[in-house]
């Protein structure tokens, strides 16, 4: 299995700096204040949108990894599920059952892309009940899961093929991958980026994370670890 929800696409695409102190979102905060939630609304939608994207990484882990690792996502997982909506559970669960309906079949990488960030489409959306929001968290949230999934089906397609991972690009050639980056890409730049106001971005930097993390106790949301190295 691949991991999903491994790397942060706003630092992948340059939006935050690799140093960006992962304790919380400042794009998605944002992302929620421009679709019409007030900063408070934001700043709950965001943690929401972190704490089931960690779960969803953690269950990939539990999933995929040996023994030690998997007890240890397990413990993990237990208060952060207790810490997001009923409808939030009800999405997570719908993904992990479409990833493994997907693992049995062979699947093509755009089909199994648009599959996995509808349902991203779904925990963004699952943050508001105003409609007019709601649709356009959706779309929002699609581009953001779709991005983030071929970035990291790219970036672990070598080691996934040598441990013999799934990975719907192992059997893409070059321009078949260059081709699937370049459509996700400006999906994410058309759909995720107006809503965006990068000089405005409030957000903290840190030159040793995993210093200040380990004083905080808090894991962080890219790499579900308390001494963070993102």
């Amino acid at each position: 299995m691949i991991g999903y929800f491994m790397d942060c696409i706003f630092k992948t695409y340059g939006i935050v700096p690799k140093n960006h102190l992962c304790t919380n979102c400042a794009p998605l905060e944002q992302i929620f204040q421009s679709t019409g939630l007030n900063p408070k609304q934001a700043k709950k939608a965001t943690k929401q949108t972190l704490t089931a994207y960690r779960i969803l990484k953690l269950q990939d882990k539990i999933r995929d990894e040996p023994d030690p690792k998997k007890i240890t996502a397990k413990l993990l997982c237990i208060p952060l599920l207790t810490q997001i909506t009923k409808q939030t559970k009800q999405t997570i669960n719908e993904l992990n059952k479409t990833i493994q309906q997907i693992e049995k079949t062979n699947t093509n990488p755009t089909t199994y892309i648009q599959q996995i960030a509808k349902i991203g489409g779904h925990l963004l959306q699952n943050t508001t009940q105003q409609k007019q929001q709601s649709n356009q968290l959706n779309q929002i949230g699609q581009a953001i899961m779709a991005a983030t999934i071929t970035e990291d089906m790219i970036k672990d397609l070598a080691v996934d093929k040598q441990k013999g991972n799934f990975n719907p690009l192992k059997k893409a050639n070059n321009e078949k991958i260059a081709q699937i980056k370049k459509v996700y890409s400006a999906n994410f730049e058309s759909i995720v980026k107006p809503h965006l106001n990068i000089k405005k971005l409030n957000y903290n930097t840190i030159n040793r994370p995993k210093t200040i993390l380990s004083t905080i106790g808090q894991p962080c949301p890219c790499c579900d670890s308390p001494m963070c190295s993102c």
